[in-house]
């Protein structure tokens, strides 16, 4: 495969990927996700910007073109990682990205070679991308191995970049493995992120669950079940094998007066003693609260 057909390869993988994510954040309207359907549409646009440093002639205009893009693109993917993973954005990425923009201009004005523009975005971004997947690793954001997946990814992401600084020593064998290990590695990461993303939200659902589940059982103030749940274990064991059946109910003498002189607060903790003494003397069996003083 040539040069430019594998570049062509490279942007339909990459308007693939940014296709998924454009339909999955007009799905969700997470701005993480914004963030990652706008790294990989800038990383499409420095890889046109690429070809038109050759078709055009114009090697200044395109290569500031397609490392600014290329800067953009990893602070977008980074930046939305981090939001993702810890719930915040990271001032010191965008600052990083701003101080390589500047840069960028200063170079463009003052005419400086082609590496002058390609090695310090290769360096920063390998930084980012490394610091990346340390925290995936570190944040307990989700709980599965995938996060750790992820970090890997991002390392290795990362590492790539520096290898491919490398191609400059070693030729240019090693200039077409560490890019087509770049565009692996990339791909592996938006895919690992997709999916701590369903995993993460998987957890909270289940999270959710659980806190219906205990809404739909238990009195949220005194913890004990409420009458939803005992009207319905009391249609269970209303049978005749169930035999003798006893029911004991009763209530708080004086709870509206304690409320009206001492206040709500003081009432519902009253409240929450009486459901405590019942539990310790009615253990195996299910105590309710019927509603308001009545157990």
């Amino acid at each position: 495969m040539d040069g430019y057909a594998y570049y062509w390869l490279v942007i339909a993988s990459y308007t693939v990927l940014l296709l998924i994510h454009i339909c999955l954040y007009i799905i969700e309207r997470k701005k993480y996700i914004l963030l990652w359907s706008c790294s990989w549409l800038f990383f499409i646009l420095s890889y046109f910007a690429f070809f038109g440093r050759f078709s055009t002639g114009s090697y200044l205009l395109f290569g500031l073109a397609e490392n600014l893009a290329g800067v953009i693109a990893l602070w977008a993917i980074v930046n939305g990682s981090i939001m993702f993973i810890c719930g915040k954005s990271s001032r010191l990425i965008a600052i990083v990205s701003f101080v390589i923009v500047i840069y960028y201009c200063i170079a463009y004005f003052m005419k400086l070679p082609d590496n002058f523009y390609l090695i310090p975005r290769l360096i920063s971004g390998g930084i980012l991308l490394i610091c990346t997947g340390i925290v995936s690793m570190r944040v307990v954001y989700i709980h599965s191995v995938i996060r750790y997946v992820l970090g890997t990814f991002f390392i290795l992401w990362g590492i790539s970049n520096f290898l491919y600084i490398l191609g400059f020593v070693f030729g240019y064998m090693l200039f077409f493995i560490s890019l087509m290990l770049i565009s692996i590695f990339s791909a592996a990461a938006t895919i690992s992120l997709q999916t701590a993303y369903f995993q993460r939200s998987r957890e909270n659902q289940a999270i959710m669950n659980e806190k219906i589940q205990f809404l739909i059982m238990y009195d949220t103030l005194t913890g004990v079940y409420n009458r939803g749940y005992c009207e319905i274990e009391m249609e269970k064991l209303d049978r005749e094998e169930q035999l003798p059946i006893s029911i004991i109910m009763g209530d708080l003498n004086g709870l509206k007066l304690i409320n009206d002189t001492f206040g709500h607060k003081k009432g519902d903790q009253l409240l929450e003693k009486a459901a405590n003494i019942m539990k310790t003397a009615a253990s195996g069996h299910i105590v309710g609260r019927w509603g308001g003083d009545e157990f």
